[in-house]
C-alpha cells in the first residue's frame, strides 16, 4: 500500500510540505468527503471502498429522509462508490490525507493533526 506523510503535499508549494489552510478548507467543504474522512479516521485498519460507499450512501439516505420525510429515495450505493473513486480519492491521495491500495481496494486515513482537529 502506498504511504504518505501526514498533513503533507508531496511537492508542496510553500516549501514545507504542509497542506495550506485554503486546501484543507476546499477538501473539507464537501459533506461526503468529511464523512469519508471521519469514517477512515475512526477505523483501526484500512477500509474497503465498498464499505465506505455503503456508509456514505446510508448517511446520505438518512439526510434525505430527515429533509424530505420518510418517503425519500435512498442514495444509490454504486453512484456513491463511483463518486469516491472519481471525486474524492484523487484529491485525498494527492494531498496525502489518505492512502489507497488499488490491489486490495482499501483506503486508510493518513492525515495529520491539522485535518483531524477540523473533523471533530
Amino acid at each position: 500500500m502506498a504511504t504518505h506523510s501526514t498533513d503533507r503535499i508531496p511537492d508542496g508549494e510553500n516549501g514545507t510540505g504542509q497542506i495550506p489552510a485554503h486546501v484543507v478548507d476546499e477538501l473539507l467543504a464537501s459533506r461526503a468527503r468529511r464523512r469519508l474522512l471521519r469514517c477512515l479516521r475512526g477505523a483501526e485498519e484500512p477500509v474497503p471502498v465498498d464499505d465506505l460507499a455503503a456508509d456514505l450512501a446510508g448517511s446520505e439516505a438518512e439526510d434525505e429522509r430527515s429533509e424530505a420525510g420518510e418517503t425519500a429515495v435512498p442514495t444509490n450505493r454504486q453512484k456513491t462508490r463511483i463518486d469516491i473513486y472519481q471525486k474524492h480519492l484523487p484529491k485525498l491521495t494527492e494531498t496525502g490525507l489518505v492512502a489507497f491500495d488499488s490491489r486490495l481496494g482499501t483506503v486508510a486515513f493518513t492525515g495529520g493533526p491539522r485535518v483531524t482537529a477540523r473533523l471533530e
